[in-house]
């Protein structure tokens, strides 16, 4: 059976840095991912969407998609997400998708690729409320991470490697709350303070356990229910940074020995040293306050 990585980030651990400048090296591995600097494929759904993902996969089945080893191919992507995102809404609502789902994953593993396929994509592991910094999910909107229902989409094809980068918790939250605050500043959502932001997800997190950004900063725990799904390959953004075999952290085989330092910084922050630094103590004050901060550096592994 072909090897399957899903590499999903984290958000701010690099990932631009590695879909720009490392998967197009890869010689013996297909590889499925976004453009850099381009958002992954919305997850809002209709009856259209329906009918223009039954017509991608008829390409597929007949080969129109290019299945050639290194290509990103972020049409078939964009079909994952689009897919995990209603799953994620109503999986019962849309159950069809289920098998044209399977189907797909067959498909592409019915290929000669010498290594694998490497699927990489932080949006696997988000859902709309954590992406925005909202505290609840709305009805139309996914309600978990859409991973989740992507990897019930495996069942009985093959056991799936899940490759992850997880970094110090109050650093990863200072970073995603700079990045959550452009992304609500581009849509026209007001702005929140670091205490504000702490609170709403503190909020998700605790109406809907496991779909918060603080779950990603609750590093065991939430390596322990991915674990339920599929194999995990974790590692930290300090290691990620010094390897000089990046293809081989990241789980995948039979590429050249590369080294992370050696690629540009891409998406560096547009605040300074000091104003993070603000940030930073506004929420280890806020995780506090809400009584996630204890939880949240008992389960840390990495820096």
């Amino acid at each position: 059976m072909i090897k399957f990585v899903i590499h999903v980030g984290l958000p701010r651990t690099g990932t631009t840095v590695i879909q720009k400048h490392a998967l197009p090296l890869c010689r013996n591995n297909y590889v499925i991912t976004k453009a850099p600097f381009q958002g992954s494929a919305s997850t809002t759904f209709t009856g259209g969407t329906e009918v223009s993902l039954m017509t991608l996969k008829s390409q597929l089945d007949s080969q129109d998609i290019s299945l050639e080893k290194g290509t990103n191919n972020k049409a078939l992507l964009d079909m994952f997400i689009k897919m995990s995102g209603a799953l994620a809404i109503n999986e019962f609502k849309y159950q069809r998708l289920y098998k044209i789902m399977t189907d797909s994953i067959t498909s592409i593993m019915r290929f000669t690729i010498p290594c694998g396929i490497f699927l990489s994509s932080e949006r696997l592991i988000d859902n709309t409320a954590s992406l925005d910094g909202n505290s609840r999910h709305l009805e139309n909107e996914d309600k978990e991470f859409i991973i989740y229902p992507f990897l019930r989409c495996f069942n009985g094809l093959s056991s799936p490697l899940i490759s992850i980068c997880l970094r110090d918790p109050i650093a990863y939250l200072s970073s995603r709350y700079i990045r959550t605050m452009i992304q609500r500043n581009h849509k026209g959502l007001i702005h929140l303070s670091p205490s504000k932001y702490i609170a709403k997800q503190s909020t998700l997190e605790n109406n809907s356990p496991g779909t918060s950004t603080l779950t990603h900063a609750m590093h065991e725990k939430f390596l322990n229910q991915l674990r339920k799904f599929a194999t995990v390959k974790a590692f930290g953004f300090q290691e990620l940074i010094s390897t000089k075999d990046l293809f081989d952290l990241l789980g995948l085989e039979g590429e050249n020995q590369i080294a992370f330092q050696g690629f540009p910084r891409e998406n560096e922050s547009i605040v300074d040293k000091d104003s993070k630094k603000i940030i930073s103590d506004e929420i280890v004050l806020a995780l506090k306050e809400y009584g996630y901060y204890s939880t949240i550096m008992k389960s840390k592994l990495y820096d």
